[in-house]
């Protein structure tokens, strides 16, 4: 029998698992459809795209700091973060580390982004207008939504990188170098080195020089320092900070940019899968099937312990963390450290 001559385009592939479930994110149909975000992007919505020089990341990112108020959308496999706001004291290092503290607060690694495009997206109730950013793989970043037309078009004549929109060369994600086994690992000198620590932001180093991965760091810590609760506990403390008014801070990112929320949050809700916080302003979407492992976890500080939540997938990455609200040069908040304690007694595993 002689094989049909016709082979559907990835466009068309796209529209036929579109057409299965129209609610499913554009990333997890590039998912299911073996492809990457940009490439999916690219096939399916060319006509519509601007590609974007990066050759001067905070001059671009600087520009659409200009617009005012945006939409914003940062999201790793399992967890998505939307806020509308401002970026504010954008700044950057010589090395492309960048940040912007108010409220709209990012970290950008931006050594990992690789490609951008403004899109002009044609939907039902007109057309969305947004910039996308992407890492060498074809993984998004980081989109911004903007309603000012006549900004975006300036940004797209000033920005643009040249005409029409070459092939983009896939990437392939480099898997994660896996952990040491536990029993390579010195665990007095890693609870040693947890209890010394001044700030929590040294933790990233700790971990580089203990030699450890971040979820095996929190096995071996010891309940004391990190202590597995059951799955439920994301919920149940999201519905206590939302029922006491705690104001929180909420970590969602990629490996080249982490969004944070701080503030109070009103309605927490869950739609089929998913749970959510559904705020004017403010959406957090977690998607409950990919969260594999919850932690309670205490870092000392020259300020005293600071408390978190955190959500991790099956292969240790890190869905979305949770913390109270503090000032630099300020202990935990008092309540917010009563919500863990309430939550780890009602969810301990």
């Amino acid at each position: 029998m002689t094989a049909p001559s016709y082979l559907p385009t990835l466009a068309e592939r796209y529209e036929a698992l579109r057409a299965q479930d129209p609610k499913r994110y554009f990333r997890s149909l590039a998912a299911a459809l073996g492809v990457s975000e940009a490439e999916l992007l690219v096939a399916v919505h060319a006509p519509r795209l601007t590609r974007l020089s990066l050759r001067d990341l905070p001059g671009l990112f600087g520009a659409i700091a200009a617009i005012g108020t945006v939409r914003t959308m940062t999201r790793n496999d399992d967890a998505v973060i939307e806020q509308d706001g401002t970026y504010r004291n954008l700044q950057f290092s010589p090395r492309g580390m960048g940040q912007t503290v108010g409220d709209l607060d990012l970290r950008i690694f931006g050594w990992r982004w690789q490609s951008a495009f403004a899109f002009r997206d044609e939907t039902p109730r007109g057309i969305r207008y947004s910039f996308q950013f992407f890492d060498g793989t074809g993984t998004n970043i980081h989109k911004v939504f903007v309603d000012d037309v006549a900004a975006f078009e300036r940004i797209v004549a000033d920005w643009r990188a040249g005409d029409g929109l070459p092939l983009l060369d896939a990437v392939t994600a480099m898997a994660p170098s896996p952990d040491r086994p536990d029993a390579a690992v010195d665990t007095a000198a890693l609870q040693a080195a947890w209890d010394a620590l001044q700030d929590t932001h040294d933790f990233h180093l700790l971990l580089q020089q203990q030699q450890v991965g971040r979820l095996q760091a929190l096995r071996l810590a010891g309940p004391e320092r990190a202590r597995r609760v059951e799955p439920a506990a994301l919920e149940a403390l999201l519905e206590l900070a939302k029922t006491q008014g705690e104001r929180i801070m909420i970590f969602v990112g990629n490996h080249g940019l982490v969004q944070i929320f701080i503030g109070t949050i009103h309605r927490v809700a869950r739609t089929p899968g998913w749970l959510n916080i559904l705020d004017p302003g403010f959406n957090l979407h977690v998607r409950e099937e990919g969260v594999a492992s919850v932690w309670i976890v205490r870092k000392p500080t020259r300020d005293g312990v600071v408390s978190s939540l955190e959500c991790y997938d099956a292969q240790g990455g890190l869905i979305v963390q949770l913390f109270g609200k503090r000032a630099e040069g300020e202990g935990a908040p008092v309540g917010w450290t009563r919500l863990v304690e309430t939550v780890e007694a009602s969810c301990g595993a």
